[in-house]
């Protein structure tokens, strides 16, 4: 059968290119492709020798070669007509012009032609039969095609509510996780207790490095934390973030609040428009990060060193107590294009918060403002940001005098104020495979409280305390700078090593009736350096060393002696 097909089309392919010119130029020799013999030779040759085959240009019959539905189509309509100008030409009418010339047909070659068509239509039959079972299966596999499309469509819209990761999932789950251990310098030198807090796993300032502290050496769950967000409608997306790492609060028993699960995150946040972000406005409501700086949002699982730098810190006693996370409501803007002076991809934020932090609610009476703008080149090169803070502070838990300050019964009473102006700025410049980066901020203004260690003139242990006061007037001053380098930045096992220097004078402020004036014995200083190498995408090492080089006390008091601190740890994103 598939010889004979393949004789078939390869006679009719033949018969339409000879049926296409001429027949003056009809086969004498014999095809090269064609055996003598073959069962057909010698039709093929008698056809060849009366002009109605002629055969390919390079001397083939090309009887075993494979013909499309296009060629069948055309060697029957030409077989046809030639058919017919045969016919016309027996019968003595005039063939149309244009017409190859063709010889009168005998009754013999009528019988030969009909004989071959007779003999070739059981393949004719099976060709139209094999023809309409093809198009019957293209029908069936379309069919399929659109089931597996609309069961596909249906699974991705189960996978968008359920677990999983993408930015459109109105499920997904994320977040991360890090285990340390820290030591003191001063191991066997005298005391056993290098930590002033004292507590294995207190949360508190520990000299002046507002990190987690031991007696000496402890291990520690640092964070742990669990984030659930989703793309509810192209508008609308949510988020919580659940921390887990039981940080207690300076002040309170370690066995009475350790290990407490509180809330970080939780917001809705709905975009304007089309739900794009970067060309609509976005209105968030709820608890979400501060958006003052750069540091303050940046998510603890992304910075360099074990802990913020001292202006930026969230933890106990510093300028943004409790304060990486604040409830209120936050608007940000892109602007898509250029409009006047204000270049396109400029990125604004209002936000109007408590003040309070995570902790608590609006107890200082008065709502605050945060204003900022930022900037990052196309190429993500530099980065540029300015954020201006208006707002109150919360009751510090001072003494007697201030209390009445600060609780609004003091007849001098204003209010503790807290108005920053902050800048910060991010360089990161690709070399190849690596990456040199540089990352600087700093914060100014007023802020209404101070914070130091008090005691004897002797070393601070763990019997000292941190002591907050109310200063009118009060000035401060922070800043950092971050820099290093960057081995694999692209790849997976980044190594990165680097250095960072930060400062936090807390007292600047003048002499008056609630303010003892500023004094050098109000900054902390700290000087930190180390590595951190990617072992896979997923999982993080550091080793850091951190010094400080001064650590707020009482005036007219000796220093704190400068214990350094240094934490291994890993981490987990997922």
């Amino acid at each position: 059968m598939k010889l004979r097909t393949a004789l078939l089309s390869g006679g009719l392919i033949a018969m339409g290119a000879a049926f296409s010119t001429s027949q003056a130029h009809a086969q004498a020799a014999p095809f090269l492709d064609t055996p003598t013999n073959h069962w057909a030779y010698e039709s093929v040759q008698d056809l060849a020798k009366r002009g109605i085959v002629i055969g390919y240009p390079d001397g083939t019959y090309g009887g075993k070669r494979p013909m499309t539905r296009y060629e069948f189509a055309v060697a029957i309509e030409r077989a046809l007509l030639t058919i017919d100008s045969m016919v016309k030409a027996q019968a003595g009418t005039p063939a149309p012009v244009g017409t190859p010339p063709a010889t009168a047909l005998t009754q013999d070659q009528l019988n030969e032609v009909q004989a071959l068509i007779d003999k070739f239509r059981p393949e004719l039959d099976t060709i139209q039969a094999d023809l309409k079972t093809a198009q019957d299966n293209i029908e069936a596999l379309r069919a399929d095609v659109l089931d597996t499309k609309a069961l596909a469509n249906k699974a991705q819209a189960t996978a968008n509510d359920s677990y999983g990761f993408g930015s459109n999932r109105k499920f997904q789950i994320s977040g991360y996780l890090q285990g340390r251990f820290q030591s003191a310098d001063g191991y066997g030198q005298g005391t056993r207790v290098r930590f002033p807090q004292g507590v294995s796993t207190k949360s508190g300032s520990y000299n002046g490095n507002y990190a987690q502290g031991g007696n000496v050496e402890s291990f520690q769950l640092r964070r742990a934390r669990v984030k659930f967000s989703g793309q509810v409608t192209p508008n609308t997306k949510y988020a919580v973030q659940i921390d887990t790492s039981g940080a207690i609060t300076a002040g309170t028993s370690a066995t009475s609040a350790n290990q407490q699960v509180t809330v970080r995150e939780g917001y809705v946040a709905y975009t304007s428009g089309n739900g794009d972000p970067t060309k609509n406005l976005t209105f968030t409501a709820g608890e979400f990060a501060t958006p003052f700086g750069y540091i303050l949002p940046v998510s603890s699982a992304t910075y360099l060193t074990p802990e913020r730098p001292l202006a930026f810190s969230e933890s106990n006693y510093g300028i943004f107590n409790a304060q990486d996370y604040d409830k209120g409501l936050q608007i940000g803007y892109n602007t898509p294009q250029q409009l006047a002076f204000i270049p396109a991809g400029l990125k604004l934020t209002f936000a109007a918060i408590n003040g309070a932090g995570r902790t608590g609610e609006n107890s200082d009476r008065k709502i605050d403002t945060i204003y900022r703008i930022a900037y990052q080149t196309p190429s993500k090169v530099l980065s540029l940001g300015a954020s201006y803070y208006l707002g109150q502070i919360k009751d510090p838990n001072t003494g007697v005098a201030a209390t009445s300050l600060l609780n609004n019964t003091g007849p001098n009473y204003t209010g503790a104020k807290k108005e920053l102006i902050g800048f910060d700025g991010q360089l990161a410049v690709p070399t190849g495979d690596s990456q040199v980066f540089l990352n600087a901020e700093y914060v100014g203004g007023t802020f209404e409280e101070r914070t130091f260690f008090t005691g004897t003139a002797t070393d601070l242990t763990n019997g000292t305390s941190l002591q907050t006061v109310y200063a009118k007037g009060n000035k401060i001053d922070g800043y950092y700078v971050q820099g290093g380098y960057t081995f694999g930045a692209t790849g997976t096992h980044g190594l990165t090593f680097a250095a960072s220097y930060d400062v936090l004078k807390r007292g600047e402020g003048k002499a008056n009736a609630f303010n003892t004036g500023g004094s050098d014995a109000y900054t902390d200083k700290n000087l930190g350096y180390g590595a951190l190498y990617s072992l896979d995408k997923a999982t993080r090492l550091r080793l850091w060393y951190n010094h400080p080089d001064a650590v707020a006390h009482q005036p007219g008091f000796n220093s704190p002696t400068k214990y350094g601190l240094l934490t291994g740890e890993i981490q987990v994103k997922f």
